[in-house]
């Protein structure tokens, strides 16, 4: 209906067994086929504006996740960064030690006795 609440006609053809569909269901329900039509129209209508309004939803969600989230984000890579470095210092500080004290072996054998180690030590953690 129209803002003055006057009906304005609409006219359409349909194939004969979406016809046949439309009568069995108008005999199911007593209702006119005028009255299931304007019924499947305004169902349609709102099913799109709701999922219209849905995605605009979803996008001011997102957007406000994200901007909430960022400084989140941001402190944890940075953390992450912070971690990876200190990481590697230590591990470049204690190859120099090892290498220092240890006249006989080269930084190579250094780091891959340290990789033996590690990989039994996280083979008899597993186990327990």
């Amino acid at each position: 209906m129209n803002k003055s609440g006057k009906k304005e006609k609409l006219s359409f053809y349909i194939d004969s067994e979406t016809s046949n569909r439309l009568l069995m269901l108008c005999s199911k329900t007593n209702k006119s086929k005028s009255q299931i039509v304007r019924e499947f129209l305004m169902q349609g209508l709102t099913m799109k504006t709701t999922r219209d309004d849905l995605d605009f939803i979803c996008k001011v969600i997102s957007k406000q996740i994200e901007s909430s989230l960022k400084g989140d984000i941001e402190r944890i890579v940075s953390l992450i960064v912070k971690n990876i470095l200190s990481s590697q210092n230590t591990n470049y500080l204690c190859t120099e030690l090892l290498k220092e004290n240890n006249n006989l072996m080269d930084i190579r054998e250094i780091k891959e006795k340290a990789e033996r180690y590690a990989i039994e030590y996280l083979k008899i953690k597993n186990k327990k």
